[in-house]
């Protein structure tokens, strides 16, 4: 039998002791191994508060949210960091985004 990594002997354990706990703490187990580390997150943030405030700065009257899976904390390693951004006075604002993303 193969042992996925992200479990401990003490899950295996509990495996013979009662298999209806195991699958509910190998679930857990799983999401927490999958789950971006702390460090990760905070560089998700940095880069996105930078991201923010060039744009904010570059265009007026812009706000700019992070959304998905970065913002609910349910990032893979893998995932991208959705950003949504507001202008209310200026139309066709994403070349101007583009542009400045692309040359800072």
């Amino acid at each position: 039998m193969t042992i996925p990594i992200w479990v401990s002997k003490e899950l295996l354990t509990l495996r013979r002791e009662c298999p209806e706990a195991y699958y509910h703490a190998e679930i857990i187990e799983f999401s927490k191994w999958i789950r971006i580390s702390e460090d990760e997150f905070a560089l998700r943030l940095k880069v996105f508060e930078e991201v923010k405030q060039l744009l904010c700065k570059e265009i007026p009257n812009t706000e700019v949210y992070m959304f998905g899976s970065t913002a609910s904390r349910l990032a893979l390693a893998g995932s991208d960091i959705d950003v949504l951004v507001i202008n209310k006075t200026q139309d066709f604002i994403y070349d101007k985004c583009v542009k400045l993303l692309t040359e800072s």
